[in-house]
């Protein structure tokens, strides 16, 4: 199994936040809620106007899951919460497809 992708970022999560914040109001989102546990950023919600009315959405980050397999794969000794933290939020920039959030019947 090869890495999981982007585990040697630099890049803070809040950064990556802010990108996927303007990637979403870029491709019609209206309302960004982001959802936090003991101070972290854990996910955000969103919704966006469709030709069927507001549609709403959610980006867990699944920082936990993120941080359990790379302690498996042993990219480093450990993996601290902070890593685990900058990776799931590059993951879900790099990743999800935001182009797509526009519809028409």
């Amino acid at each position: 199994m090869s890495p999981i992708a982007n585990y040697t970022t630099t890049v803070t999560a809040p950064k990556s936040i802010g990108e996927i914040q303007g990637m979403l109001v870029a491709h019609g989102a209206t309302h960004i809620l982001m959802d936090y546990k003991d101070g972290e950023a854990v996910g955000l919600a969103f919704m966006v106007k469709t030709n069927y009315g507001e549609v709403p959405f959610s980006l867990p980050a699944n920082i936990d899951r993120v941080q359990a397999v790379l302690n498996k794969q042993r990219v480093r000794t450990t993996v601290g919460r902070e890593l685990a933290s900058r990776v799931a939020w590059r993951i879900l920039r790099r990743r999800w497809p935001f182009s797509k959030l526009r519809w028409s019947p």
